[in-house]
């Protein structure tokens, strides 16, 4: 799997990916994936959330979202994901 274009809307960005071979496939049952996790990239204050949308079972695109700002130049060179922790 291959990221093939990325796009920064201002407020987030997509990640459009591209499987070379049918081992590369991930495939998934769900239309959208979304996860219980943030992602944390370093010297960066905003909040960033993702989903993943699914075309046909295969992970088609990443959108990345801001959460409180729309200051964000989609910037970075890396990055980690922390867990969202759920009050009982």
């Amino acid at each position: 799997m291959s990221v093939i274009e990325r796009e920064c809307t201002g407020v987030g960005q997509y990640i459009f990916l591209n499987y070379n071979n049918d081992s590369d496939l991930l495939m998934i049952s769900e239309d959208i994936l979304s996860i219980d996790k943030l992602i944390e990239i370093r010297d960066l204050e905003l909040i960033l959330g993702f989903v993943g949308n699914v075309n046909e079972g295969k992970l088609s695109n990443i959108e990345i979202f801001v959460n409180g700002s729309d200051d964000w130049n989609c910037d970075y060179t890396g990055f980690g994901l922390r867990e969202i922790r759920l009050s009982p």
